[in-house]
């Protein structure tokens, strides 16, 4: 073990570094002060903050999601520049049976042309059966990422259509279902 002899006002780390280049000042780390911290944390949260330009859910049946039931979610798309992350939702409770859910999800342009009918499949709990997502032991929430670094290639209206593909014909246990489309840099 190796012992280093300090002098009054030294602290190891500047006896290391001292040690090592002699004959440099040994100059302390402005960073070490805890207020300075605080003065940069709001820049970084300031940052990093996503701003949510679209977030709607809509309930999916009093006695779960029936497979004949769609989804239909209205975007009104204003900014062609911006570019955006898009996620579905989905909010259940200990009922549903399944540890996966499977989805489709299509999404018609300004010009009610089909943009792209996707397939998704979203993990609701682990292998050992304990729930994802966040909720208290009633109902549960999570999301699935959807289409990331996207943006809409027109101004107008944007239709997103979303329904279960399970076998069976009455899911029970989904309450809710959601389209959420965020800006990922903060834009208002």
């Amino acid at each position: 073990m190796i012992h280093l002899r300090l002098t009054n006002k030294e602290t190891v780390g500047e006896r290391v570094n001292h040690r090592h280049n002699p004959g440099m000042p040994v100059r302390k780390s402005h960073w070490h002060n805890p207020y300075r911290l605080l003065l940069v944390l709001p820049l970084l949260l300031w940052s990093c903050t996503v701003t949510d330009f679209y977030n709607e859910y809509q309930p999916t049946g009093a006695d779960g999601w029936p497979r004949d039931s769609v989804l239909v979610f209205t975007v009104e798309a204003t900014d062609t520049l911006a570019v955006c992350d898009m996620f579905v939702q989905l909010r259940h409770t200990g009922r549903y049976r399944y540890q996966t859910i499977g989805m489709q999800v299509e999404l018609t342009g300004p010009d009610s042309l089909l943009i792209a009918r996707d397939t998704l499949e979203m993990r609701l709990s682990d292998t050992s059966g304990n729930w994802l997502g966040a909720g208290s032991g009633v109902v549960y929430q999570l999301e699935k990422p959807y289409r990331m670094n996207s943006v809409f290639g027109r101004k107008g209206t944007y239709v997103f259509k979303l329904s279960q593909c399970m076998n069976d014909t009455l899911l029970v246990g989904v309450t809710h279902a959601g389209l959420r489309i965020s800006y990922p840099n903060g834009k208002e």
